[in-house]
């Protein structure tokens, strides 16, 4: 018999039983006679045994409702359907269940919860709702661990107490070679953090973006390794860097001939880098001698120290009368009443050889008068005086009787020659 029938026959037959004219009668024993037979209905709920599934429960019968009691009160094979509930393993008992592991009753199982949120049913502190601290779980189950409680450390490889800004991790408590502070500059040495002293190792030992300020040292390029740099090539560093000098000074990088500690030669060049060329301390420099008289030799009492000869100068210093250009050593000798080749050893200009003296006062010398005439102390008219003893004798004297010739004309004169009419040729005198 289907459902249907079973509800329309449960609702049929109180109305049934009222008709005593042509339905059957209930009598006290659950026996209804339907027109002369006898139904049996032991729970008197209306269904008769054939048709209900539990005919000594009055509850239980196809027009029942179906209830959550682990019975089929509707007598439709099925025991509490579409009434359950759904229950969930809460296996670490704080309230919320694991929503993998369900249950279907009418009353909650033990062990089990009405809710399915625990996002971990092993810990008691996991579940929805529940304070995040710091213990690498989700316990407030919102699909993140630990958030906004952790702190974050960084990286210490140096052990320096400074730590990586680049490599940090977020944890409850400080990780082994890890640290809050992130301000170390170079976490692969212990010589570079913040605070740290400056030293000359080229590291940011401070750790404030400079290296090694105000600790270098500045060298100089030194091109021709004459341990002189060159001022405007500088490099600043920890120590001598190969190809560079301590000091600057060098005024011609590229000879190693040119630099402070080198002697000034004449050259044409500064050698010692003073700014001066060939100035008078050079090794090769010369004394050069005042030619005034352009006879080629000079006066030793006027000097100039050059590398290169000065116009009126020259090397040679043994010129005894510079202002007199026939007098020097080795001149030929003039009869001009001087030692035209400076034979005196004391001489002045007014010393002669005794040739060139007037002996006699008689106005004429033994030398013969250059072409520049006389130029003595003595009144000098000039010629070749034949006995420069005898006032009387000179060239162009007037002839006396004194037996020789006064003018001097006899080309073979000597003291004795006379003319002839002053000869004593008898004798007497």
């Amino acid at each position: 018999m289907s459902r249907l029938a079973l509800l329309s026959l449960s609702t049929l037959l109180p109305l049934l039983a009222a008709c005593t004219d042509d339905k059957g009668e209930d009598t006290d024993d659950g026996v209804i006679e339907d027109s002369g037979n006898e139904v049996v209905d032991a729970d008197s709920d209306g269904f008769p045994a054939d048709e209900d599934c539990n005919d000594s429960d009055g509850t239980i019968n196809s027009g029942a409702t179906e209830v959550c009691d682990n019975v089929d009160n509707d007598c439709d094979g099925e025991v509490d359907e579409d009434v359950t509930s759904v229950y969930y393993r809460d296996a670490d008992g704080d309230g919320f269940g694991d929503p993998e592991t369900i249950e279907e009753a009418c009353e909650a199982p033990n062990g089990y919860v009405p809710n399915g949120n625990d996002c971990d049913d092993a810990s008691a502190d996991a579940y929805p709702g529940n304070s995040e601290v710091c213990d690498y779980i989700d316990n407030d189950c919102d699909g993140d661990i630990d958030e906004d409680v952790t702190t974050t450390y960084y990286a210490d490889s140096d052990v320096d107490s400074y730590g990586d800004p680049d490599n940090s991790t977020d944890a409850c408590s400080q990780p082994t070679g890890y640290v809050e502070d992130d301000q170390d500059c170079d976490d692969t040495t212990d010589q570079a953090f913040p605070g740290n002293l400056e030293i000359c190792d080229e590291i940011d030992n401070d750790c404030d973006g400079d290296v090694d300020e105000d600790v270098t040292n500045t060298y100089y390029a030194d091109t021709d390794g004459d341990s002189w740099g060159d001022s405007s090539v500088p490099e600043d560093a920890c120590s001598l860097p190969t190809g560079y000098a301590e000091v600057a000074g060098d005024c011609d990088d590229d000879d190693s001939a040119v630099n402070p500690d080198a002697d000034e030669e004449c050259d044409l060049i500064d050698n010692d880098c003073d700014g001066d060329t060939d100035e008078d301390d050079a090794i090769d420099v010369s004394t050069w001698y005042a030619d005034t008289d352009g006879d080629t030799y000079g006066d030793a009492a006027t000097t100039d120290i050059d590398c290169y000869q000065p116009t009126g100068y020259v090397a040679d210093d043994s010129d005894c009368n510079d202002a007199e250009n026939t007098v020097y050593p080795g001149a030929s000798e003039l009869c001009d009443g001087q030692y035209n080749d400076c034979s005196d050893s004391d001489y002045s200009a007014s010393s002669a050889p005794s040739s060139e003296l007037d002996d006699d006062i008689d106005t004429y010398v033994d030398c013969t008068i250059d072409g520049g005439g006389w130029d003595g102390s003595t009144a000098v008219s000039g010629g070749d005086d034949c006995d420069d003893a005898d006032a009387t004798v000179y060239p162009s004297a007037a002839e006396l009787c004194d037996g020789q010739y006064n003018n001097c004309s006899d080309a073979d004169y000597d003291a004795s020659s006379a003319p002839d009419n002053e000869l004593d040729d008898d004798g007497d005198t």
